[in-house]
Formats: structure tokens, C-alpha cells, sequence
């Protein structure tokens, strides 16, 4: 298009008097992506009109994709987002900026004021941070300095900066992109490692089991000790704002699980096998209870099949080992549907454990196993009409979907219900059913 015609549409954008032909004019604008006529007008316009909230956000709205516009504009749209009153018209500038997936400098922009927030107490106001956390763009696609940036704040004093900052890690779970969600664990782990100093974990000797000579976290503990030099230098940054949370009376372990909580979904590829082991060595080992649990929730929530998690836990499950530590091991397995039939056979018995920690880990783990096959096989052997009505209600409590059971095993749940059993049974019995009818 000439200049006349795209200034003709740019009056129209910002001036029409029917708002339909605003709207179709700013449609039209969006289209015309890296036309620098376009982006220039608009800037200049934003200037002019910062005090006509309407006719702003019209500027705003017929922006192309200002990735790739100068850093003038981005700027000025900074501004907007920052330092404009009006919700729609700030919510519309921070859309425009979170769009912004690999400028470089839209994430230094905003990562320098998130920076200056983590850096002293109370130098930026907690709405201006969770102004630059909501246009933060991609952090997938982000630097080493502003992904830690970004991670840092994920330890803010209040509770919406530090849930804006875990949204943004969060967005990357909800996409379906391996290669990003394994970038953001691998830089995640990286991190955590370099902080083993805070990691309070008890000696590897813990999981011994069956008077085993060498502790088996040896056998599945595999790190990568090759560090890049930029993984290095983020890995040191926040290394020293660690210390500096010493010095200032920050709970460790509460850094940890914040930085935890940052993983997305764990996808089954070899490349993660270092965060798998990290997260095993913290399910099992962590002496903090928040650590161990936010461990095991991302253990168990992982992307199945994942033979790396499912493989490493089973070859540290033993009888033999303290209940307490058995019941890590079960909170952390995601399901039964790769174990060999030793192993279910072994975790399955466990439903009548004297421990009540230990049994309803192991009812929950059968309930997660609806694909396993061979545990339905081992309900299927263990209820019959010779099991006492205890036990009984063990086993119903334990059983995962009627629908998934095999017919054999369906047939005596429905038989059940005319066997004269107690009233706990009879009232158990329909709710395990109520999906076959």
C-alpha cells in the first residue's frame, strides 16, 4: 500500500466516528506487519494522544506485531503499561509487549525492573512488578538473564507477585511444545543444583535397603557436569541472591519448593534424566517436608509414559526399607503400568499395612492405576468370598476404575452385593460400581 492510503487507514483507526470502522481499520493495521510507516505513525500518535484514554487504546489496537518494531515504540508502549491508569487501556499495552517472544529487548526492559524490585526492599512498588510479570512474554524463548530475573521474583514478599512470576512458568505447561518444556526443567535443575548447599538432604544411606553394601541413589543419580558459561554465570546470580536470603533470614527449603513450583510437567526424554534425579534425591531424601511432597506431586503429575521415573523408583523400592520411606518411594510413582508384576505384586500388599500412611499411600498409588493392568489381576486374585470383610473394605478402597476392571473382576464386585455381607461392604460396594451403570 501507498503512504497516502495507510495514513488515510491510520485516521481511520483513530478518528472514525463509528466504531465498526475504527475496528475494521485497526484490523486492517494489524495486518501490515514490519511496515515501518505504520509502526512510526502510530508511535508518534501514542504520544500525542496519552491524555484521551479512548483514543488511545484505538492507537494500541491497530499495532502490528510490535516484536519487530523499533525501540522507541516499545518503549512508549512500556509507558502505557506502566504508568497508564486506565485498566483497559494498560491491560491492551501489556497484551501487546506479552506477544513480544524473543525481543530482546522488551524481556531487558522489564527484567530491569524486576531486578531493581528483588534488589532492595520496597525500591519498586509490588503493582509495578506485577505490571512488567503480566507483559512478560514467552519465558521459553527468554535470555539467561531474564529468565532468573523472572525466577528471583518468584521469592517476593507478596503473595501476587510471586504467583504472577509462577504464572509465567505455569504458561509453559499449558503448551503443547516439548522443546520448551524441557529447556525451562533443564534450566530449573541447573539452578537448584548449583544451590546443593541449601538442599538439608539426608546422607544417601537413607535408602539402603536388604543390607545392601552401596546406597542405590549411586545407581540413578546421573548429573551432567558440563556447564556452559552462560549457564555458569545464571546458575552464580542466583547463587548470590541466595545468599543474599541467608543474610536476610529467607527460608531455604521455602526457596526450593518456590522454585519447584516453577517446573512444567516433566515430558518423558532422556535429556531430563539429571531433573529426574534431582527430584528423586528430593522426594526421598529432602528432610523438609514441603520439599519432599512438592517433589513427589511433580514425580507423580509427569508426562506418561516415563519410563526414566517410573524405572529409577522401582529399582529403590524394597520391603525392606523404613515404612516412612516406602511411602516417599509410592507418592512419587505416577502409576503401576510399567512396573513388572514382582513389584506391583509387592507394592499391592501393602493395602493392609499396618501404618496408615503407608496403606493409603498405597490405595492412592492403585487408584492412579487404572491402566495397569496386572493390579487388577491381583484384586482380582485377593477378593473372593473368603476375604473377611475388613480386608474387604481394604481392597474396594484400593480399587481403580470398574470400568477398566476385567469382566472376571467385575462379576464379583456385582456378586458382593448378594453375598450377605456387613453394611460397611454394602454400602462400599455401589459407590466402586456406580461407573458401570
Amino acid at each position: 500500500a501507498s503512504v497516502r492510503l495507510l495514513d488515510r487507514c491510520i485516521e481511520l483507526a483513530l478518528h472514525a466516528e463509528v466504531d465498526a470502522v475504527a475496528e475494521a481499520a485497526q484490523h486492517v493495521l494489524r495486518h501490515c506487519v514490519g511496515m515501518q510507516h505504520v509502526y512510526d505513525r502510530l508511535t508518534t500518535e501514542l504520544a500525542l494522544l496519552r491524555p484521551q484514554s479512548g483514543k488511545l487504546l484505538r492507537v494500541l489496537r491497530g499495532f502490528p506485531d510490535v516484536s519487530l518494531s523499533s525501540y522507541e515504540t516499545i518503549n512508549q508502549i512500556w509507558d502505557v503499561a506502566l504508568l497508564y491508569h486506565v485498566p483497559s487501556v494498560c491491560k491492551e499495552a501489556r497484551a501487546l509487549l506479552r506477544a513480544c517472544a524473543g525481543n530482546i529487548h522488551v524481556y531487558h526492559t522489564l527484567s530491569r525492573l524486576l531486578r531493581k524490585g528483588m534488589a532492595e526492599v520496597g525500591a519498586v512498588a509490588s503493582e509495578d512488578l506485577l505490571c512488567a510479570l503480566e507483559s512478560f512474554p514467552n519465558i521459553s524463548a527468554a535470555d539467561e538473564e531474564s529468565f532468573h530475573a523472572v525466577l528471583m521474583t518468584v521469592q517476593h514478599d507478596v503473595p501476587a507477585v510471586r504467583d504472577a512470576a509462577r504464572g509465567i512458568f505455569s504458561e509453559v505447561a499449558s503448551i503443547s511444545n516439548t522443546s520448551a518444556q524441557e529447556h525451562i526443567c533443564r534450566q530449573l535443575t541447573l539452578v537448584l543444583r548449583e544451590l546443593e548447599e541449601y538442599h538439608n538432604l539426608r546422607p544417601p544411606e537413607h535408602l539402603l535397603g536388604n543390607g545392601a553394601l552401596t546406597p542405590v541413589s549411586q545407581t540413578y543419580t546421573r548429573f551432567n557436569e558440563s556447564f556452559s558459561s552462560a549457564q555458569a554465570q545464571s546458575a552464580v546470580l542466583l547463587y548470590r541472591h541466595a545468599r543474599h536470603m541467608q543474610r536476610a533470614g529467607t527460608d531455604h527449603s521455602q526457596f526450593i519448593v518456590n522454585v519447584l513450583g516453577c517446573y512444567p510437567k516433566l515430558p518423558n526424554t532422556e535429556l531430563l534424566d539429571d531433573t529426574v534425579a534431582l527430584l528423586i534425591d528430593f522426594a526421598l531424601r529432602a528432610k523438609d517436608d514441603d520439599v519432599r511432597r512438592a517433589s513427589q506431586q511433580l514425580l507423580r503429575q509427569c508426562v506418561m509414559p516415563h519410563e526414566t521415573i517410573v524405572h529409577s523408583l522401582e529399582h529403590i523400592f524394597d520391603t525392606a526399607l523404613p515404612w516412612y520411606t516406602l511411602v516417599d518411594v509410592l507418592e512419587s510413582l505416577p502409576d503401576m503400568s510399567l512396573l513388572s508384576q514382582a513389584t506391583v505384586n509387592q507394592i499391592c500388599e501393602q493395602y493392609n499395612h499396618r501404618d496408615s500412611q503407608l496403606r493409603g499411600a498405597c490405595h492412592a498409588l492403585m487408584r492412579r492405576s487404572e491402566k495397569a493392568s496386572l493390579v487388577y489381576d491381583w484384586l482380582d486374585r485377593n477378593i473372593c468370598v473368603d476375604t473377611d470383610d475388613a480386608d474387604l473394605l481394604l481392597l474396594l478402597e484400593a480399587m481403580p476404575s470398574a470400568v477398566c476392571a476385567p469382566p472376571s473382576l467385575q462379576d464379583k464386585l456385582v456378586c458382593l452385593m448378594e453375598e450377605g455381607r456387613g453394611p460397611a461392604v454394602q454400602q462400599k460396594v455401589p459407590h466402586v460400581l456406580y461407573e458401570l451403570f
